[in-house]
């Protein structure tokens, strides 16, 4: 199993291969598993569904439960 790029190219960072291209959620996973499940899933989408400017009045910078708008 490689990680792959979103054209579906093998990344492989010992022989530099795509090294410097990101990896695709969807090419990668989505060969074996229901992507559009897995893109429901909390930990995939961490926090990006319930960000909002006012979830935290105490810390304005904290956005979600999520990971995302926390430092």
């Amino acid at each position: 199993m490689y990680l792959r790029t979103q054209e579906g190219k093998i990344i492989n960072p010992v022989s530099g291969e795509n090294a410097d291209r990101p990896y695709s959620t969807r090419q990668t996973c989505g060969k074996c598993h229901d992507y559009n499940m897995i893109t429901k899933g909390y930990h995939f989408q961490q926090g990006w569904d319930r960000i909002r400017d006012d979830f935290d009045k105490e810390m304005p910078w904290v956005l979600s439960d999520g990971m995302m708008g926390k430092q």
